[in-house]
């Protein structure tokens, strides 16, 4: 994978505009390969990472029409680890961030297995619509970004991305990140709730990510964004990278206190005010 991409002005323009970009193919067949048996391995508790992943949704012998979510998988596996930090990713990062530098913030790896039940659901692997940053207000500031790196070409039979262009301006709302957010499975009722709530003006018309193997999307850390189920036959295998500009700092509020970095800082005995980095948030760019 290239870590001199150099993006062309069209890009970044793209991105403020729609909150979402996606880029050429990044990676080749083998090195997707490679991500996709690493993830197997993941799931089966194969670890040669010599960490522990911060928190799992699945294990062996659960259900395996659910959806299965593991976070910083990159610790256990160090395949997913030389993704995880890779330059390449971290400068694209940086360029539609604006951003000096950008580090990890931390890691998603992602199953969606095929559709079983014929009406849509949870067993089918639905994603919720959500701001990622809903999540992350331990961080004091959206200056925050997730590529997502599917194993394989994606569309709408795979339940791919779906993104509301221009969310991002929309600001932080609480009615964007209702019935049940990540994990809810009534787009219909979300997107009541979040017409309701838009700034006037706005509109809400959902844009598919259709992608081939190898290609990144990147979304702002603010971006709607939601998919559907996988109606393919097959698994959908991804991993999503979240990263955060190197001016973000650490901010305890009560509702954000037990997500996994803050954490993290509470056991470093960081104060708050300080910036996530270190062996947990390692810097992929510069």
């Amino acid at each position: 994978m290239t870590a001199t991409l150099q993006l062309e002005a069209d890009a970044r323009a793209f991105f403020e505009a729609n909150g979402f970009w996606i880029s050429p193919p990044l990676l080749d067949p083998v090195e997707l390969a490679a991500l996709a048996a690493a993830q197997d391995r993941v799931h089966a508790g194969d670890y040669d990472g010599g960490g522990q992943p911060a928190y799992r949704s699945w294990n062996p012998g659960d259900d395996p029409a659910a959806l299965r979510k593991i976070d910083n998988a990159h610790v256990v596996s160090e395949t997913l680890g030389q993704l995880v930090r890779h330059r390449g990713i971290g400068r694209i990062a940086a360029e539609l961030l604006g951003a000096a530098s950008v580090r990890l913030w931390h890691d998603q790896l992602l199953y969606k297995p095929p559709s079983t039940g014929p009406n849509g659901g949870p067993t089918e692997g639905i994603v919720g619509w959500h701001q990622d940053y809903g999540y992350w207000q331990c961080s004091d500031r959206p200056a925050m970004i997730t590529a997502w790196v599917p194993f394989h070409d994606v569309d709408e039979t795979t339940g791919a991305l779906l993104f509301a262009p221009g969310s991002h301006r929309w600001g932080l709302r609480d009615e964007f990140n209702t019935a049940g957010a990540f994990f809810g499975s009534d787009h219909d009722a979300q997107r009541r709730a979040i017409e309701a709530a838009m700034p006037p003006g706005a509109v809400f018309a959902p844009a598919t990510a259709a992608m081939s193997a190898g290609q990144v999307s990147f979304h702002h850390a603010l971006t709607l964004h939601a998919s559907g189920p996988n109606r393919s036959g097959r698994p959908r295998r991804s991993i999503a990278l979240h990263l955060q500009s190197g001016a973000c700092r650490w901010q305890s509020l009560p509702h954000a206190d037990e997500h996994l970095c803050a954490r993290a800082m509470k056991r470093l005995g960081r104060q708050p005010g300080t910036p996530f980095e270190g062996d947990p948030w390692p810097t992929l760019w510069p």
